[in-house]
């Protein structure tokens, strides 16, 4: 199991899941195309307010991957452009309408992961 920890008012538990592997059939004897494995971001946001999530990569590039609402879970799709081979990556959680920013640590990723991550309440 690996671990990530937001400033001292977020806690981020990252697990590791299975991709499904399948196949669908080539059209007319063409290669078949091999499609990335989906890594995702669960977030399970416990706290009131709605939060927009973003992933940190590459040295401190940022990109926005959705936003959680309050009370809530909801799974999101880490781009597979982020994540090639075993990739170093933080999250960030942005509170609407509030003035905090907190940051995961950073996680190595891997494509196919899920990453689990839980904002408990304030």
């Amino acid at each position: 199991m690996k671990r990530l920890a937001f400033l001292p008012t977020l806690l981020v538990t990252a697990a590791l899941a299975l991709a499904a592997c399948g196949r669908n059939p080539a059209p007319d004897g063409a290669e078949p195309r091999e499609e990335p494995p989906r890594t995702l971001l669960r977030v399970e946001n416990q706290n009131f307010l709605d939060m927009t999530i973003y992933v940190v990569y590459g040295g401190g590039a940022q990109r926005r991957l959705g936003t959680v609402t309050g009370n809530s879970t909801a799974t999101l799709r880490i781009p597979p452009d982020v994540v090639f081979g075993v990739s170093t990556l933080a999250f960030r959680a942005d509170p609407v309408g509030a003035n905090s920013h907190p940051v995961t640590q950073t996680i190595n990723v891997s494509p196919g992961d899920t990453v689990v991550m839980i904002i408990p309440p304030s």
